[in-house]
């Protein structure tokens, strides 16, 4: 599956920070986008039509130049992998170490004989 967001950057000159996830690409549609890359010392200017990948965890500015630049942000699904696997398995222990406590620990206990 692939995720798709259309931004739209008003005010040429003025940069926008985001960070890229799992399989992201800029693409754009409308103007004339600069793309800077945290680390990375050429910038880049793109037109219509042309893509640009990230690396995921990469941190990236955006700004447009002229008039308002409109771009689309896609992303791809990420595989299962160990490292998502290892973090859901803490999500579910820490959800049934809560199941256990509510259900159980903070419940009074009735002296029936």
């Amino acid at each position: 599956m692939r995720e798709l967001r259309v931004f739209e950057l008003e005010e040429p000159g003025q940069p926008v920070s985001l960070r890229a996830g799992y399989g992201q690409s800029v693409k754009v549609m409308e103007g004339r986008v600069w793309v800077t890359v945290e680390g990375c010392v050429a910038d880049f200017w793109l037109q219509p039509g042309e893509v640009f990948a990230l690396a995921e965890g990469e941190r990236f500015w955006l700004s447009g130049e002229g008039g308002p630049a409109r771009f689309t942000l896609a992303a791809t699904s990420a595989p299962l992998s160990l490292r998502r696997l290892a973090g859901l398995l803490r999500v579910l222990a820490h959800r049934w170490g809560e199941w256990k406590t509510d259900a159980f620990g903070e419940c009074p206990r009735l002296g029936v004989r």
